[in-house]
């Protein structure tokens, strides 16, 4: 990154903290005003989510915490008030004004407040530094609202469609000829695959037992499909490592749905 998009990155980190205190900054009432009958905020938030590279992808988090130590403290300070505006949103009692609980069970789930997708987005982006924080929100969403567990359920069969895909990529993967990039497309392709396990290791305590058993189910038969000779052309401390918690996080998920 250039000096010049250096300070366009950072003009727009300081703007987005500006605008993430403004949301802290309102009353209650407002707050939820602005949840339910504004896309902004959501917006914003998704734009945050969406944005913030996950733990597998090594690049991009290097630039953002061990570059610059200006920019270190830019992505923390806005990484913070992120979860401090959707930690906000799981309550509704706050000094002396309150929702009602039967309104907000309605309103996060009928207003799509919280969906799936966006819990796991949380989930990838805060597990490893705040996972009391993602178990409060899982606590005061899933937990709840029955109405997930259907959602829930149509995420799974994505994502286990996600992991037929990886494994299709395994197999062309392990076959010659070898690309020069062998070595770090496998350690990338495991390291994604072990983030959505990391992020079911966390979720699924929360889903229907019916829901739990379905999806060990299916990632049962897809372990079938993984080629791993692809492995024993890679064989980096890397590869061994992400490929050792690949199989642990498997075993783990499989044993508990």
């Amino acid at each position: 990154m250039n000096e010049e998009s250096l300070d366009e990155w950072k003009k727009k980190w300081k703007e987005a903290i500006e605008q993430a205190d403004a949301v802290l900054a309102l009353s209650l009432p407002v707050f939820w005003s602005s949840l339910i009958y504004s896309s902004q905020l959501l917006r914003f938030i998704d734009s945050f989510l969406n944005n913030f590279p996950r733990r597998w992808e090594a690049d991009e988090m290097n630039l953002y915490i061990n570059s610059d130590p200006s920019v270190r403290l830019l992505v923390v300070d806005l990484y913070e008030r992120m979860l401090l505006i959707i930690l906000r949103a799981v309550v509704y009692e706050e000094d002396k004004a309150s929702l009602s609980e039967e309104f907000y069970c309605r309103v996060i789930y009928d207003h799509k407040i919280f969906t799936i997708e966006r819990l796991f987005d949380i989930i990838n982006v805060y597990c490893t530094s705040n996972i009391a924080a993602v178990s409060s929100i899982l606590e005061r969403t899933i937990r709840i609202q029955n109405k997930y567990m259907n959602d829930a359920d149509n995420y799974i069969k994505t994502s286990i469609q996600v992991i037929d895909t990886v494994a299709a990529e395994f197999s062309k993967l392990s076959r010659p000829p070898f690309e020069e990039s062998y070595g770090d497309r496998i350690t990338s392709l495991l390291s994604m695959i072990i983030g959505l396990f990391e992020a079911f290791r966390i979720f699924l305590p929360y889903c229907s037992s019916e829901i739990r058993r379905r999806f060990s189910t299916s990632l049962s038969i897809r372990f079938l499909t993984f080629d791993f000779s692809v492995f024993l052309q890679a064989t980096s401390e890397f590869t061994v490592f992400f490929l050792t918690r690949f199989i642990l996080y498997y075993f783990f998920l499989v044993w508990n749905g």
